[in-house]
């Protein structure tokens, strides 16, 4: 596969230089898919990190080759070797860990339970389930809202005519927890496929707390008027469910050859339709007028409608942004800007503001978002890219093997249970990194504070739950 991507990719950037965007870009998007196409066949693995990081990198780099907008430069060799040997670099990561988890899978999946043997443990033993702590999180985030709320003086979705009403709604360090709601439906979903051979009250409770965590999502995301918040909570999910039912025979049996299939088809019409009003409502409340807008897209043909350059923007200008890095940036900070949530938490950055003020590589003001890996060349050049991709590959694809080892339905029934009761909460750590690679296009997340949080309360909340459960 290796060889593939090295004569496509090398292929596709030759038409580039030759001015042929467009077959450059149907090159490069087409070898991303078939990245993907080979990756899923082989793994049957519908979310798989290696096959996501290239529809969301090479296939959004191949976006970027039209260049449609008059922001638009040619991309540097530099920059052309840097995105080639980002994914190469990863896919190698990803195949030393293949043999590490064969040979070390026995030893990680028997490390000990940890046991806390005081009253406090044994409380939260005795009254602790997994729905209270589905709850504890939907509590904890609501009122770290109203407090947002109380002090700011406003709400983002009854704020009319603000067009940075999300952006402005933001207490330091308490607006992480607010977002915390993005996670509730799949720990929901999560909890459900636990109960999914029980009957009775369990299975009912699971289903009206999978309702619930959803519908309290989509509430919240359209509450603080934030399109990001919505589509990541309804992608975990989406993700989360894959992982879960992982089989596409089983997908085609039950829902497309059930006798109420029909029926099913007509229902995800009507949720995709609701989803696409209320990401066309979020969008109108942000306030951005159109001639706003097209004045920020700058694009070349002034015939293309808002809906077909906002989403070519998002993807094709990071790499804009990028090209622009490369280019400019000559004084490598040797970790400052990856380890930026580390000065975000401990408030170094609160106190010591002048010591971490770096130079921004933007195309414009208002478009600051990059790519995965523009953090990495800022701090070490081509090197970072290519270390830090190697390791990002290694540790993405260690819980992806992790995930899918604990639901392989070669396990007896009895360990399948076991594993999947002490390790489930790994899942959406997985579905989040999964989000990562394909978005990839988009932002540097591994050296955003959010992502570190998020990281963290998942980790947490996997280890609470080895504890109390």
């Amino acid at each position: 596969m290796i060889f593939l991507y090295f004569i496509f990719y090398f292929i596709s950037i030759i038409f580039y230089y030759f001015g042929l965007n467009y077959i450059a870009s149907v090159i490069m998007i087409a070898l991303a898919i078939f990245i993907y196409y080979l990756e899923f066949k082989n793994s049957r693995r519908i979310v798989n990190i290696r096959g996501f990081f290239a529809l969301g990198f090479i296939g959004g780099f191949g976006i970027s080759l039209l260049k449609l907008s008059n922001m638009s430069k040619e991309y540097s060799m530099l920059t052309v070797v840097t995105v080639f040997v980002a994914y190469y670099s990863f896919y190698l990561g990803t195949l030393l860990e293949k043999k590490f988890f064969k040979k070390n899978i026995r030893k990680i999946l028997n490390i000990k339970k940890i046991i806390f043997k005081n009253k406090i443990y044994k409380f939260l033993h005795k009254y602790f389930d997994c729905r209270i702590l589905l709850y504890c999180i939907i509590l904890v985030s609501f009122i770290a809202f109203l407090i947002e709320w109380y002090v700011l003086k406003f709400i983002p979705i009854l704020s009319l005519n603000i067009p940075h009403a999300y952006s402005t709604f933001h207490i330091f360090m308490l607006h992480y927890i607010t977002t915390l709601f993005i996670f509730t439906p799949s720990i929901a979903l999560v909890n459900f496929y636990d109960t999914k051979n029980y009957k009775g009250k369990d299975i009912l409770k699971s289903r009206f707390d999978l309702i619930f965590s959803i519908s309290y999502s989509i509430i919240m995301s359209i509450i603080l008027v934030s399109r990001a918040q919505l589509i990541m909570s309804m992608l975990l999910l989406i993700y989360v469910y894959f992982i879960l039912y992982n089989n596409m025979i089983l997908i085609k049996n039950k829902f497309l050859k059930s006798k109420n299939s029909i029926v099913k088809l007509v229902f995800l019409c009507i949720v995709l339709l609701l989803f696409l009003f209320i990401y066309k409502y979020i969008t109108i409340h942000r306030a951005h007028s159109i001639s706003y807008l097209n004045n920020i897209y700058d694009m070349k043909n002034k015939n293309i409608p808002i809906f077909l350059a906002r989403p070519y923007t998002y993807i094709a200008n990071n790499y804009e942004n990028l090209n622009n890095m490369i280019i400019n940036h000559h004084r490598f900070t040797l970790g400052r800007k990856i380890l930026f949530p580390l000065w975000t938490l401990t408030f170094v950055k609160k106190f010591f503001p002048l010591i971490l003020t770096q130079t921004d590589y933007f195309i414009k003001y208002e478009l600051t978002t990059t790519t995965f890996i523009y953090d990495f060349y800022y701090d070490f050049g081509l090197v970072g890219v290519i270390v830090f991709c190697f390791l990002v590959g290694y540790v993405f694809k260690f819980f992806e093997d992790l995930v899918y080892y604990i639901l392989d339905k070669k396990n007896n029934k009895a360990q399948s249970v076991l594993l999947y009761k002490k390790y489930k909460y790994i899942i959406i750590l997985f579905s989040l990194l999964s989000y990562y690679m394909l978005f990839s296009f988009f932002q540097p997340y591994l050296s955003l504070t959010d992502s570190w949080v998020y990281i963290i309360f998942l980790l947490f909340i996997y280890v609470f739950s080895l504890i109390i459960f």
